[in-house]
């Protein structure tokens, strides 16, 4: 009995020991596999990257694992002790978070360090999503449930066309292009003669843009001492879209201000200028480990919109350095991306994506770089990239093959030199001269067949890529970001792709996208085949609203009814948005009248951004000077914020002289004030606009980065 009274404890920790000993050898369950992840043929399964957003944790300090496996990240995480840290604080240290850089746990040690909550931006940009950039999961998430955003900050899931259509909507609708020839046809079928019109106030901004900015910019300047920060955040912008060298000294200063997100306005408000003049100031901040990690990141994405002959190299030492910080890393790559024609800045992705041990989210990332870059020279690293282990990889290749150059660099020079024939063929020219020119013709000529067939067939092995492995992913954003980038390609067989996915994809989310890619392609025929489509009624009303946005972006006016009735029931959101647009997009002379009557009137803030994109359309002008009224009068402060949007939708000289007659701060609250300093700065943006939509056409928002989204959106 003594024996095993001595015995039993023995035993007991034993046991104990054993159990302790099991508990460390046995692997923790791993996740489940990406179902958008399909093996095939030649390609190694590959790890997806971190998610950078796991939970504080108690352990002693390791690397970050890719999800799934035991590798470590090149992200180095914080030692969590359970204490939420500043987002300033540096990417390791004792009981914090970490910030931004926060992962799953993974191989061994690691306390996986959670991201500080984000507040939302004052007046630029979405606010943030809940969630890191992902754990490479194939499908997206459902539409959120209320009071919680998607990624770029609404109530959309992923997989909603929503998302991709704010992103995307300042070019395929192309307002003032539009508003300019109906409002010239507007104007002439009236009685100019009246003496109640002024042809030159009614000019497009365009015709005087010098004019305009000299006017708005002053008011600006005066707005960066604003008491509130959205004001001053929003003129920052504004000086970006509408300013050139000189306003490189009004935006430096601004770059310290007390508020973070007047901070990042003047940030990206230097990159905006494109003036080599800011890099000094932008590289400071890129340098400095004391800055906030947003603040770096949004740096070297303005780094990238300057784009001088030193940028590339300047963003690539950084990114050789090694930051160790996700969403500055991020931020630099898609930097190098919007250098477009910059050889180092190519190779420098292509082998960012090809490498086998980088984070497989900012390999997606090198990915879009490339699409931006649109060098043809990248199109096989991508045509392997759309068959990686990663969905997110895959989901950025997709985008990109449909934004690469297919034309012959040798078609310019032979069309200049046709033109050259052309004009001058009266001419007396020697024999000699004759005989060179028909032989360098000749040889030109060669050049060209030989180079435009062998484009050809590479953009024929996308299409096929896209066809075979992209619409047979598994993964839902795959195959509509697909659909997209076959809309880009253009041509007889894509568009017969486009029109077997509307009628015979599995899911509504695909059939909206497809209708979208019909509209990119562009092809008119294809409006009648959307009508059909549309025609049905098995359909969620979002898939209805792409239909109709569609439509009316393809031109079929035989639809003109449906969409009349489905723009007065005024029902879902998405429906009266859509509806509304497409009557613009027809040209829709009856919609005038109820459309100003939607505008001016108390209900239903959120749709009047749509009002006044379809009544400039429309080329209606009418409505500018209702909407100062409205300005000025009584009224909610998100209705105004909503018609000051409206009017800087209208390109129009009287839509500045209103807009500067209200932007008193004595008289406008200050949301408002910010919202007409918004607007102001939109009509006075110089060159192509919107200006940021060539930056951000297609970006693959469902990696969920702050600041790619946010600036997406200014």
């Amino acid at each position: 009995m003594r024996f095993l009274n001595k015995l039993i404890p023995v035993l007991v920790l034993g046991v104990l020991l054993l159990a302790e000993l099991g508990h460390a050898q046995v692997p923790l369950p791993a996740p489940a596999p990406s179902t958008g992840a399909r093996p095939t043929s030649g390609t190694p399964a590959r790890p997806s990257a971190s998610g950078y957003d796991g939970p504080s944790g108690t352990g002693e300090r390791g690397g970050y694992a890719p999800t799934g496996t035991g590798q470590p990240s090149p992200y180095e995480g914080p030692t969590g002790v359970g204490k939420t840290g500043h987002e300033n604080d540096p990417p390791t240290g004792q009981g914090s978070t970490g910030g931004q850089t926060g992962g799953q746990t993974g191989g061994s040690g690691g306390s996986g360090g959670g991201s500080t909550p984000i507040e939302p931006p004052s007046g630029f940009g979405p606010p943030p999503a809940s969630s890191g950039p992902g754990s490479g999961a194939a499908t997206p998430a459902t539409k959120p449930h209320a009071g919680e955003t998607g990624p770029l900050g609404e109530s959309h899931g992923d997989d909603s066309w929503q998302n991709w259509w704010l992103l995307n909507e300042g070019w395929m609708l192309d307002v003032e292009r539009r508003y300019r020839s109906q409002s010239d046809a507007r104007e002439i079928s009236r009685d100019l003669f009246a003496g109640d019109i002024d042809p030159e106030a009614g000019a497009p901004i365009e015709a005087r843009g010098a004019t305009a900015r000299r006017q708005t910019l002053p008011v600006f300047k005066r707005f960066l001492d604003h008491d509130h920060p959205r004001v001053r955040a929003e003129a920052c912008i504004a000086i970006g879209r509408a300013g050139g060298e000189e306003q490189v000294a009004w935006l430096a200063p601004m770059t310290k201000d007390r508020e973070r997100d007047v901070r990042k306005a003047a940030i990206i408000g230097l990159g905006l200028l494109r003036q080599s003049a800011g890099l000094p100031y932008l590289q400071h901040i890129l340098r400095d480990r004391g800055a906030q990690i947003i603040e770096r990141a949004y740096a070297a994405l303005a780094v990238g919109m300057v784009g001088d002959k030193d940028s590339a190299e300047f963003l690539i030492d950084r990114l050789t350095t090694g930051t160790r910080v996700q969403e500055v890393d991020a931020a630099l790559l898609y930097g190098l991306g919007l250098i477009e024609g910059d050889a180092r800045a190519r190779r420098y992705l292509e082998d960012y994506l090809n490498r086998g041990i980088a984070d497989d989210v900012l390999r997606s990332v090198a990915a879009m770089g490339l699409g931006l870059q649109r060098d043809i020279e990248s199109c096989e690293s991508l045509l392997v990239a759309l068959r990686d282990a990663d969905v997110r990889v895959r989901r950025s290749a997709a985008i990109a093959l449909g934004q690469l150059d297919y034309g012959s660099a040798y078609r310019k020079e032979w069309d200049e030199l046709e033109a050259s024939i052309a004009k001058d063929g009266g001419e007396v020219a020697s024999d000699r001269v004759i005989g060179e020119l028909e032989s360098y013709r000749a040889r030109l000529r060669v050049k060209l067949e030989a180079d435009e067939k062998k484009l050809d067939g590479l953009r024929d092995k996308v299409i096929d890529a896209l066809a075979q492995d992209a619409l047979e992913d598994s993964d839902v954003m795959v195959r509509n970001f697909a659909l997209i980038a076959l809309g880009e390609l253009g041509g007889e067989r894509p568009l017969a792709i486009l029109r077997g996915q509307l009628y015979d994809a599995r899911l509504d989310s695909t059939r909206a996208f497809a209708a979208l890619g019909m509209a990119v392609h562009g092809d008119p025929s294809a409006g009648e085949q959307v009508y059909k489509r549309l025609a049905r009624k098995a359909m969620d009303q979002e898939t209805r609203a792409a239909m109709m946005l569609a439509i009316g972006l393809l031109g079929e006016n035989d639809a003109i009814e449906v969409i009349r009735r489905q723009f007065k029931a005024q029902g879902d959101v998405a429906v009266a948005r859509a509806s509304a647009v497409a009557l613009g997009l027809l040209g829709d002379e009856t919609a005038v009248k109820p459309l100003q009557q939607l505008l001016f009137s108390r209900s239903r803030p959120e749709l009047k951004r749509a009002y006044g994109q379809a009544l400039a359309l429309l080329g209606d002008n009418e409505m500018i000077k209702q909407a100062g009224k409205a300005l000025r009068e009584r009224g909610s402060i998100a209705s105004k914020v909503e018609i000051a949007a409206a009017l800087a939708q209208v390109y129009d000289q009287r839509s500045l002289g209103t807009l500067l007659e209200v932007a008193d701060p004595a008289k406008r609250k200050d949301l408002v004030l910010a919202a007409v300093v918004r607007a102001l700065g939109i009509l006075s943006e110089r060159g192509e606009r919107p200006l940021t939509a060539p930056m951000f056409r297609h970006l693959n928002y469902t990696l969920r980065f702050q600041s790619l989204n946010e600036v997406a959106l200014i």
